[in-house]
């Protein structure tokens, strides 16, 4: 069960419930529930690639955002985070409790998020398998407030959601057969049953790799601006990074791919940057790129749009909190600032080119094709849940633990 589509592949979420829906697929015909928060969700089929229509069925149950003010009732009587209160799951749980009326049994019960899990716990739902797959959201929001958070009633919100979140996740990491995240720092942090699923990306054909010269003094930036740490860390290299590197050459532009800004945005009409929007081809985009940008301060998991950029031979600069999680180092498969200064000098560095950064781009393809190529990671990912088939205890998700009882996720 996830809370968003799987294809188109659009955003590093997509793509990790895609690649996981794959190899479940792999090991016998797979159940897709697709809850969708987004209110922009045309409620269509879901899109799945012909050579699994056969191996997955799936249902599209949309989770509505509950007004602001119902959230924030739930929010003080139900001792859920902010999120989980918004999300109204009542539809969903009933198709669940439908499933298990019908005698459906699961081997397995992936789900994609907390919430997810809370409704299949919820609707009493066996399986001999019960895994959570999710970035750690607290260490996500305690990174928000280490940033700053302007808005008093935001920060004490957070303050309070920090702690929330933690018990759920320890929660999860207890109840399940397993707590899948993307990478060692948060397996670490969580213990207990947690693992690594490594985020991945397909190989390209060396015909859709960047070849020759790009545009000159193009950089680039791809992520949803829908995710607050993809917005955060923009707005950040739009005000403090990109005028500094202009100083010095004013050609240099940014050229924004990812959707979420509204029209009236600010960042639309500051001078140096081209707001693109979703697009159906980033391969395009990255080969008339000189570089890529991940300047983000604050978040959890590890970033997809750099193994993107690994896989597309395209070199990246980063802060060290955007490149987390993945084994690479600077100077070696990318380059690594966090002050504007530095991340000025490094994108300036990357746009000169030459045969450092023509290294830097070699080893980075190397690392990928090593550690995050998809076929690769989909086959441990296989393996893994096999040894936890054979190692599973069939039974309900144990109960939540919440504050006052029975807040269940339906009223």
């Amino acid at each position: 069960m996830s809370d968003e589509r799987g294809w188109p592949q659009r955003s590093g979420y997509r793509r990790r419930t895609a690649q996981l829906v794959s190899a479940l697929a792999v090991l016998g015909p797979v159940t897709w529930i697709v809850a969708p928060r987004n209110p922009a969700d045309d409620g269509g089929p879901v899109e799945i690639p012909e050579h699994l229509e056969a191996h997955i069925e799936t249902a599209l149950i949309a989770a509505p955002t509950r007004s602001r003010a119902a959230t924030a009732a739930r929010w003080l009587t139900a001792g859920l985070p902010w999120p989980l209160a918004a999300g109204d799951w009542s539809a969903v749980v009933e198709a669940l409790r439908h499933h298990r009326g019908l005698g459906h049994r699961f081997e397995v019960v992936w789900a994609m998020g907390v919430d997810p899990l809370l409704a299949i716990q919820q609707a009493g739902i066996d399986a001999r398998v019960t895994v959570v797959d999710a970035d750690l959201e607290s260490l996500k929001l305690a990174r928000r407030l280490a940033v700053g958070e302007p808005n008093l009633v935001r920060r004490t919100i957070a303050r309070i959601d920090v702690s929330r979140w933690r018990r759920l996740e320890r929660w999860a990491a207890e109840a399940t057969n397993g707590f899948s995240v993307c990478n060692e720092d948060e397996r670490r942090l969580l213990g207990g049953r947690a693992f690594v699923t490594p985020n991945s990306y397909a190989s390209v054909d060396s015909d859709r790799q960047r070849t020759g010269e790009p545009s000159p003094a193009t950089l680039l930036f791809i992520g949803s601006l829908g995710y607050e740490p993809n917005l955060d860390g923009l707005l950040w290299f739009a005000d403090q990074v990109l005028p500094r590197i202009r100083r010095h050459d004013p050609s240099v532009s940014l050229r924004v791919v990812g959707s979420g800004l509204t029209d009236q945005h600010r960042l639309r009409s500051v001078d140096g940057i081209e707001v693109v929007g979703a697009v159906d081809d980033v391969g395009a985009e990255l080969r008339r790129a000189t570089g890529v940008v991940v300047p983000l301060r604050w978040g959890a998991g590890t970033r997809i749009k750099i193994l993107e950029a690994f896989a597309h031979r395209v070199p990246v600069v980063s802060t060290s909190l955007g490149a987390e999680g993945l084994e690479v180092t600077s100077g070696r498969q990318l380059l690594l600032a966090d002050d504007p200064e530095a991340f000025a000098e490094a994108c300036s560095t990357v746009l000169a080119g030459g045969e450092a950064i023509a290294g830097v781009v070699d080893r980075a393809h190397e690392t990928f094709a090593s550690r995050y190529e998809e076929v690769a990671v989909s086959h441990r990912l296989v393996d893994r849940i096999r040894r936890l088939l054979d190692e599973g205890r069939p039974g309900h998700v144990a109960p939540a633990p919440f504050d006052t009882p029975g807040p269940g996720l339906q009223r």
